[in-house]
């Protein structure tokens, strides 16, 4: 599938790819097997918005192609978001603030990078926010639960 082209894949690149994903997502559900359906969602979730960065990334980059400097900074919102759950212990309230803040980490990076640049950035930087968001929701909707008789 090469075909000498920027961001081009190979079935390797792929295949990857896909037991990386298989990996986080096995991983996230057996460790939190009993855990509720909305706090289990909600840390797929944020695997899937720390992982979507790097995999954008890797492919063909975010603001220029996957060589451009610029596009580390995108990736250190996945490292931010991971460090939050780690430093947290994986408690669904410190996960909420983690997740929101790595939102907001996702659209100053973005804000940084249009206004230290002015390069175009494009608009799907700012939607990698959304599964952050997502993420926080579904986990405060697994705290709101778990409170309730």
């Amino acid at each position: 599938m090469k075909d000498g082209l920027p961001g081009s894949w190979s079935s390797s690149d792929f295949l990857l790819l896909g037991t990386l994903v298989a990996l986080v997502v096995a991983a996230l559900w057996w460790w939190f097997a009993g855990a509720d359906r909305y706090r289990r969602a909600g840390l797929l979730a944020g695997g899937a918005a720390a992982l979507l960065p790097l995999w954008v990334n890797g492919a063909v980059g975010i603001v220029g192609t996957e060589d451009n400097p610029v596009n580390l900074m995108f990736v250190v919102v996945s490292v931010f978001g991971v460090a939050g759950a780690l430093l947290v212990k994986f408690r669904t309230a410190g996960l909420v603030r983690a997740a929101v803040l790595a939102a907001a980490l996702q659209v100053a990076v973005v804000v940084l990078v249009w206004l230290r640049d002015g390069t175009t950035v494009p608009v799907a930087a700012l939607l990698l926010a959304i599964p952050w968001l997502l993420s926080a929701a579904l986990l405060h909707r697994a705290r709101v639960s778990a409170s309730m008789p």
